[in-house]
């Protein structure tokens, strides 16, 4: 990889106010009426709140967890959920800070932290580098920055922070911060495990903070089993490089032993593992800690561990609590005194010889699984009045360190069951954070310094950036505009691709599309998803052969493909054929060999009506500014003005009219090994832009002919088994009372769907609302269940659909 010298990249660098309005270019989302927010961009969905939080749910009445219906992609996500889609929730984290002011020992977390009160776009500023999305920003990051500021301010008595514990006073101290904090993520397969959020906090107050540790307080998401453990993953290897190993640095938490059922482990066992880590900061060098700590609720006791008495250190009571730094001097305390905990899993061994006072008398029950709370910390830092520091850390997932479902486990030994644990991926998805921070071999600031590398095998490998914030990651093309058109037994996609196939990679600098992909299932799980057709360019990679000398060399692709006919023009051949010229069988020309491969499949035949097609064959590409284009070129079917030449169609013929398609559309870009590279392909996430359709007649076309409604099945059946022969329920997170459904079709876009027993009462009612229609404007459900959230009885009911033209009336009956 070659250092390069570019134009410096602006970092995140944001204004600083006391109240959380808009900053820089990012927009404002419509007023919406939560104050979290939330990434669902890549394989980990994260909510985020206004006041320094991550991870939280929402909560109903009666304590019950429900999800967060995140604004923007309409999804409902469930906290902190890794891999996305499987509901294994993991770590809830909340930003604390303690600092010497003065002769006072401050702190600052939730509930000090203030934000702004209101809905969602009071709160929240976004962007995105995406620019088929309507809050596009030229100084957006990421697939989707959220932006806001918090701050602490003011002193006050609060019984809420610590009055509850009576040998406290309760009263707060305000170190006087103001923090602005840019959360980011993004959806390609080698950047989609992680969540940023880069932080700048301002001493607004009269005296300088002195001795600043920031903490990242991370608990286990109550209702998921007290089963858990955490531990830190110091160091790793480096795959395939001359056995390098890589400082990681990474407080995790994951499930005991990953949710076997029945001795293997299913679509929805927590296998994974979820951490935090520290990527950079503006002070020169910090100093991280690890510790944890539980509570015993049988015993009233807590416990964690605790660095053992010396002279210069002697104990430090946390009185009433042992491990649990209840108050701001006691947390300030255990935050400036930074050392590595050991992990749960060994807390029944004795560490006693590494400077831990004894484990606890419980301590096999602690190894084998409880529910903790973890602390990552880091500092120190100075922030003189008007001044400010800034950090960056990383929220990250891992699968897969779970692999044995039949290990055991021996609390008293437990090496042997750490052993066969498997943290890569966990270390691969932190190093590739630490990457998209700081990228590897570039100098940002033009000074001349690109960073850090090794030389192996005779390559030159880049591990470590220049040590200025890039928040810059190889993305995938934007996914393209779509629109799904309905007939019975028939869907017919179609979408645009002008910018899939214009929009520069912000990492490599190139325009590298290079197809697209139909993808469709009949849920909404990744792995339920299947390629339909796939379209590619005819474009070759050209490898060159370089000569190291004493014998040896290598093949080196550091150009970007070529299509066939530049290959026929470098190569002055007009009948060149690349195909001829493989790694075995070289092509010799002059001083110089090369061979060539393929990019993807080249399955570039655009003619075929049963494969992707041009809708209009015969447009031509008006180029890139729009002030160009005239009415003949474009097509108005989508939210702006597109080029004709750039629309797309793929059909789905056959089709039962009664089962639910789940369709995407993809594009992917070729990878890059030159340059700043060794990228290899990138696809645009299938679930961003998942669209659920039915293969019946459009809403548009029930209203344009007054079709009459229709609901199936009818009668409905028990035991007819609909979720064992897949039709209901197929992810399987609904209990079989809940999951049951009958269905409505030829549906008008906007109506209301009422459900009535043969006495007469209402039982269930539905708004049915598409007032601007879509694939699924003609279908709804109902789930069988009452208005009083009881599943209905065997028998015959009426059902009534009214809309603005008419009102229909039917009846179906239910089997148990």
């Amino acid at each position: 990889m070659m250092c390069t010298k570019t134009q410096t990249i602006v970092t995140v660098m944001l204004g600083v106010t006391l109240l959380c309005t808009s900053h820089g270019a990012l927009a404002q989302v419509p007023d919406y009426p939560w104050p979290l927010a939330a990434h669902s961009q890549g394989n980990i969905q994260l909510t985020v709140d206004e006041i320094g939080g991550f991870g939280d749910l929402a909560m109903r009445y009666g304590g019950e967890w429900f999800p967060f219906p995140d604004p923007i992609t309409n999804d409902s996500i469930y906290g902190c959920v890794y891999p996305r889609g499987t509901r294994n929730m993991f770590i809830t984290g909340r930003l604390r800070v303690a600092a010497v002011k003065g002769s006072d020992t401050v702190s600052s977390y939730v509930p000090a932290w203030s934000g702004d009160a209101g809905n969602y776009n009071s709160i929240w500023t976004i962007g995105t580098l995406n620019n088929s999305q309507p809050h596009y920003s030229p100084d957006a990051h990421s697939e989707l920055d959220l932006e806001c500021v918090y701050y602490d301010t003011v002193s006050f008595q609060d019984s809420i922070i610590w009055g509850w514990y009576p040998y406290e006073s309760g009263w707060h101290e305000a170190p006087g911060l103001v923090v602005t904090q840019r959360s980011m993520a993004w959806s390609g397969a080698l950047i989609d495990d992680f969540v940023l959020f880069h932080y700048e906090m301002t001493n607004m107050g009269h005296k300088p903070l002195e001795n600043v540790y920031v903490c990242l307080w991370c608990n286990n998401i109550w209702g998921t089993g007290d089963e858990h453990l955490t531990g830190f993953l110091r160091e790793s290897p480096v795959p395939d490089q001359c056995g390098n190993i890589d400082d990681i640095n990474i407080a995790y938490s994951m499930d005991d032993d990953g949710d076997p059922v029945s001795g293997a482990f299913g679509p929805h066992s927590r296998r994974g593992a979820v951490g935090v880590t520290l990527l950079g900061s503006s002070a020169e060098s910090v100093q991280i800690g690890y510790n944890w700590f539980l509570w015993d609720a049988a015993r009233s006791q807590d416990w964690g561990p605790r660095r053992r008495p010396s002279l210069d250190e002697p104990f430090r009571s946390f009185n009433p609590f042992f491990a649990f730094p209840a108050n701001e001097l006691t947390l300030y305390h255990m935050l400036s005194r930074p050392s590595i905990a050991y992990d749960q899993l060994f807390a029944a061994v004795d560490h006693t010889g590494e400077g831990w006072m004894q484990p606890w008398p419980y301590a096999d029950l602690i190894a084998g699984g409880w529910r903790s709370t973890m602390y990552y910390y880091f500092g120190p830092f100075d922030i003189p009045v008007r001044d400010k520091v800034s950090f960056t850390i990383a929220v990250v997932g891992g699968d897969n360190v779970h692999n044995d479902p039949l290990a055991h486990f021996d609390p008293n030994h437990p090496q042997e069951f750490y052993d066969q644990l498997d943290f890569s991926e966990l270390a691969t998805n932190a190093r590739w954070a630490q990457w998209v921070y700081d990228n590897p071999g570039y100098d940002t600031d033009s000074d001349g310094y690109c960073g850090e590398f090794r030389i192996c095998e005779g390559d030159t490998i880049w591990y470590k950036g220049d040590g200025v914030p890039d928040f810059r990651g190889n993305t995938p093309p934007p996914a393209p505009f779509t629109r799904i058109l309905t007939e019975p037994s028939k869907i017919t996609i179609r979408w645009n691709g002008f910018l899939c196939e214009t929009t520069k990679d912000p990492f490599s600098n190139l325009v590298d599309f290079e197809g697209y992909r139909v993808y469709c299932g009949l849920d909404t799980r990744r792995a339920s998803l299947s390629i339909l057709s796939s379209y590619d360019r005819e474009n070759f990679f050209r490898l060159k052969w370089h000569d190291l000398g004493s014998g040896y060399g290598k093949w080196l692709n550091d150009e970007p493909p070529y299509s066939l006919e530049e290959l026929q023009t470098i190569h002055d051949n007009p009948n060149f054929d690349p195909h001829r010229y493989t790694r075995d069988y070289p092509l010799f020309e002059g001083d110089s060999v090369f061979y060539f491969q393929m990019v993807d499949a080249n399955l570039d035949d655009l003619s075929s009506p049963l494969g992707i097609h041009k809708v209009y064959p015969n447009a031509t590409d008006p180029g890139t500014d729009s002030t160009l284009w005239t009415e003949d070129d474009i097509t108005h079917d989508y939210s702006r003005p597109l080029p004709k030449y750039y629309e797309y169609e793929y059909v789905l013929n056959n089709l039962m009219p009664t089962v639910p398609y789940f369709i995407s559309v993809t594009s992917f870009d070729f990878g890059y090994a030159g340059g700043r590279g060794n990228l290899p392909p990138d696809e645009s996430n299938p679930l961003n832009n998942l669209t659920e359709c039915y293969a019946q007649t459009s809403a548009d076309t029930v209203e344009a002919y007054d079709l009459d409604v229709y609901v199936y099945p009818n009668p409905y059946r028990v035991d007819a088994d609909y979720h064992e022969r897949g039709y209901e329920n197929r992810a399987g997170r609904i209990i079989p009372d809940r999951a049951r459904l009958l269905h409505f079709g030829n549906l008008p876009n906007v109506c209301m769907i009422s459900i009535f027993s043969l006495d007469g009462d209402l039982i269930g009612k539905k708004d049915h609302n598409f007032p601007e229609g879509g694939p699924e404007a003609m279908h709804d459900w109902w789930n069988l269940v009452s208005r009083s959230g009881l599943a209905v009885e065997s028998g015959l009911y009426y059902w009534v659909v009214e809309s603005a033209t008419r009102s229909q009336i039917g009846k179906f009956v239910i089997i148990k």
